[in-house]
């Protein structure tokens, strides 16, 4: 077949081909880039050779869509740090940005920051601030920070002398490791990092309250359990956090499944994953059986690697159901810190048009 073509318009469109073909082969693939992000680090490269930094940079560069020798580093970084808040947003397991299937050291999954941490790179902190990351990244699953992790890391390693037995066997100390830990703590203060209570980071991100999810006008907060199952409610619990029902989904979402969502309705139907709690919703004292049963049932379905700082989502049926409140009082006794409130109940999370599933049973009968 001939073609009826002058022969530069044939040449034209070979080229344009050509060079479709090529930013088609060579456009950034997010996801294959930063599965080799904890891997760069577990590689013990940063304590040993300068080029690991490079190596992070290039692959978070790539990843952000940076163009070499056409962005200056500060335009670079800028796109790291835009394309590393829209992954942030896609929620814990759809960013990629954890290091859930290396899971650290010690067998669980983290942020990049606190994989670092584990395997004793302080290079590596150093380095992801520097191409853009948040040194103040606050994992949505612990609630915690780099510095959060880094004190109980410290505290671990102290307790234990010399060596750590971890899952990967005996665990040997660097010597004069507590003076280089303590230092590199310090180091990280003077950089900016700090405490999750420092910056009172909860809810993060996309979860944090917008004007549209602010809480309805209450009663005083008395923290007194209720013996009545309906009747006004407080606007806010102390020691919990009153969220609406869009910040109920998006934390479901950014913890990827982590946070034990607890149902006191009795209803069959409830918030996906929800529990089974209306036996612990009464005004029972607080050294009763229902107390008890409730411990167990947290202790067992906590995330081990964060005991009391597992987030407890905790919901009944409206704004004027005291059900949720008194299991929000419960688990507070217990010692939990990060409890959400969703006051507006399972109304309004049907309201906002949002799906549910059947609710799990936790206690049979015979069990109460």
């Amino acid at each position: 077949m001939r073609l009826n073509m002058p022969w530069h318009r044939i040449a034209a469109l070979v080229l344009a081909t050509t060079v479709a073909g090529a930013a088609q082969a060579q456009a950034p693939d997010p996801v294959a880039d930063l599965v080799h992000l904890c891997s760069s680090i577990s590689s013990g490269q940063a304590a040993k050779d300068s080029a690991y930094l490079s190596r992070t940079e290039e692959i978070m560069f790539k990843a952000a869509g940076a163009v070499p020798d056409v962005d200056n580093d500060e335009t670079a970084r800028s796109k790291v740090r835009a394309f590393i808040a829209r992954r942030m947003a896609l929620g814990r397991k759809e960013s990629h940005l954890f290091c859930d299937n290396a899971q650290g050291m010690w067998g669980k999954p983290t942020t990049p920051m606190r994989y670092a941490i584990d395997w004793l790179q302080f290079g590596s902190i150093r380095g992801l601030a520097a191409i853009g990351f948040d040194i103040n990244m606050v994992d949505p699953l612990s609630g915690r920070t780099m510095l959060d992790d880094m004190r109980a890391q410290m505290e671990l390693w102290m307790g234990n002398g010399e060596d750590y037995s971890s899952v990967y066997g005996r665990f040997n100390f660097p010597p004069d490791f507590e003076i280089e830990a303590s230092q590199q703590y310090w180091e990280f203060r003077r950089m900016g990092a700090r405490h999750a209570a420092e910056l009172k980071a909860e809810p993060f991100g996309p979860c944090v309250a917008t004007r549209a999810d602010a809480p309805a006008p209450g009663v005083p907060f008395t923290g007194n359990l209720s013996d009545s199952g309906g009747g006004p409610t407080p606007q806010a619990i102390d020691g919990a956090v009153t969220i609406s029902p869009r910040q109920a989904a998006c934390l479901l979402t950014h913890t990827a499944g982590g946070i034990i969502v607890l149902d006191a309705t009795g209803d069959a139907d409830g918030v996906p994953g929800a529990r089974d709690v209306i036996w612990a919703a009464g005004g029972a004292p607080m050294n009763g059986r229902p107390q008890q049963l409730l411990a167990s049932i947290l202790s067992t379905a906590e995330q081990d690697h964060l005991g009391k700082d597992t987030p407890l989502m905790v919901y009944c049926h409206h704004v004027r159901c005291l059900l949720s409140y008194n299991v929000v009082l419960r688990a507070k006794a217990l010692g939990y810190r990060r409890i959400f409130w969703m006051r507006e109940g399972i109304k309004g999370w049907r309201d906002a048009g949002l799906p549910v599933q059947p609710v799990l049973t936790t206690v049979t009968r015979k069990t109460q």
